[in-house]
């Protein structure tokens, strides 16, 4: 591999530029080429034996069937992972405390809990599994269709309330499922399981 770098190096006359340069280079083709060769998705679910946290199961007494769930620590630091940013600048694309749109706010609180999640919002409808609406608890997440093209997604504090990165201008915040503008729009109800 590096005799292969060192020949796009020659060939390109890079022995020109400055050493930052060729270093941000080098490094970029590496990366580039290791990220060729990985045909895995880095969005499986982990197996039960080595999961990074316990999945618990309730009972539903109205269904009677058992629902699985994430155990209630790792609920509790999604929960607190997406308050901690409550005031951060929405920004689209964004995934870190410097900017952050919806489904980013999402990535980063599951992230920062040990769980790998997709980053967009059409990929975390597809990854979590649906639930009944009445079954939503801290952790879970709301799906909302805004229009034809848009989704818009927000983690679940309690049955009520929902924090999310909501639009440009404004900043990461909660609110809840009874104001008129999100009832009219929800899609679906999910957890991670």
């Amino acid at each position: 591999m590096y005799a292969n770098i060192m020949k796009y190096m020659n060939i390109l006359h890079l022995k020109q530029i400055s050493a930052k340069l060729l270093y941000c280079l080098t490094l970029s083709l590496m990366l580039l080429w290791g990220s060729a060769c990985s045909w895995d998705s880095p969005y499986e679910r982990p197996s039960s034996a080595n999961a990074p946290v316990k999945i618990e199961t309730i009972h539903d007494s109205s269904t009677g069937q058992n629902i699985p769930q994430l155990d209630n620590n790792t609920q509790q630091q999604i929960i607190q992972n997406a308050i901690n940013q409550i005031g951060s600048p929405y920004q689209y694309g964004g995934n870190n405390p410097n900017g952050f749109d919806c489904s980013g706010l999402v990535q980063y609180s599951f992230s920062r809990s040990g769980l790998i999640v997709p980053r967009t919002t059409k990929e975390q409808l597809k990854f979590f599994t649906e639930i009944p609406r009445s079954q939503l608890q801290a952790g879970d997440l709301v799906f909302f269709r805004i229009d034809a093209q848009q989704m818009h997604v927000g983690i679940m504090l309690n049955n009520q309330d929902f924090v999310h990165a909501p639009s440009s201008g404004k900043t990461v915040s909660t609110t809840n499922m009874s104001n008129p503008y999100w009832k009219s729009r929800f899609l679906r109800a999910a957890r991670y399981f």
